[in-house]
């Protein structure tokens, strides 16, 4: 039965053991990714913290990304 966002959740981990992620170095700056959220909604309000860094869903509700065929 898919996960959230539809994610299948594997019968076995083996796969880990079989390929493993590895990195030799941390990346030298953030890097985005994938958070499965309507942006064009999300990041149309960012809230600004005291380090002035911009931040969405920091209030934990945040809009989902409508799947295929929904």
């Amino acid at each position: 039965m898919p996960g959230s966002l539809g994610r299948v959740v594997p019968p076995d981990w083996q796969h880990v053991e079989n390929f493993p992620l590895t990195a030799e170095a941390f990346p030298i700056r953030p890097t985005p990714v994938v958070i499965g959220v309507n942006w064009y909604v999300e990041f149309d309000e960012p809230q600004l913290d005291r380090q002035g860094h911009h931040w969405i869903g920091r209030d934990g509700h945040l809009t989902r990304v409508a799947r295929w065929g929904s």
